[in-house]
């Protein structure tokens, strides 16, 4: 059913991180698998510029690997995918869309109520294939462009978020605190893993 830690989520964090596919690649974001626990009032909250960091992080470290491939090394499988899972290109197409439906989709996760779930009646696995498909015609060179403007776009609509609608707390699913850290976990912790879990060129 997939990696016990991506579906727990990240423990040191208090996030969860729930998007994933049955197909999709295993994903092991900390050396230290344990069952995540809810944001506590305690820990620090993620910030406007933390997560406009963040995002710049997934962004050149996408960038900078994807940079890296040659005409086959798309079609490989990601290093940690389950069999008949993800290939690199595919581990790509997922976190492009990802970032590119995040802005109009943040809107009603922002406005709703405290205790509303974002995710109710969400099926992760279907968007996951959605998110997937959307980009899958794309050419190896249009891909990284989209993964480039997708995540340049997503920075720049962070830095328009007032800070108090960062701060506050919000549901989506097993994810529950603020929503800076919800976006931090789907968007970053998220984002850096699928890049790092699919390798290639110069990761190997």
């Amino acid at each position: 059913m997939g990696d016990s830690c991506h579906q727990a989520g990240v423990s040191a964090l208090g996030v969860y991180l729930p998007l994933r596919s049955e197909r999709a690649p295993r994903i092991m974001l900390t050396p230290h698998c344990m069952p995540a626990k809810k944001g506590s009032p305690n820990m620090p909250t993620t910030t406007k510029a933390d997560l406009v960091d963040g995002l710049r992080t997934v962004l050149r470290e996408g960038t900078r690997v994807m940079s890296g491939f040659g005409p086959d090394d798309w079609k490989r499988p990601a290093l940690d995918a389950d069999e008949d899972g993800w290939n690199r290109k595919q581990v790509y197409c997922h976190i492009t869309a990802l970032a590119e439906i995040t802005p109009g989709f943040i809107g009603g996760l922002a406005n709703a109520s405290e205790g509303t779930d974002g995710a109710a009646g969400l099926d992760i696995n279907a968007l996951n294939a959605q998110l997937v498909a959307s980009k899958a015609a794309l050419s190896d060179q249009e891909l990284l462009q989209a993964f480039k403007s997708g995540y340049e776009k997503l920075i720049d609509f962070v830095q328009t978020m007032p800070e108090e609608q960062l701060q506050g707390r919000r549901k989506f699913g097993q994810l529950e605190g603020s929503l800076g850290d919800i976006m931090s976990g789907v968007l970053v912790l998220h984002g850096v893993a699928h890049i790092y879990g699919a390798g290639g060129s110069p990761l190997g």
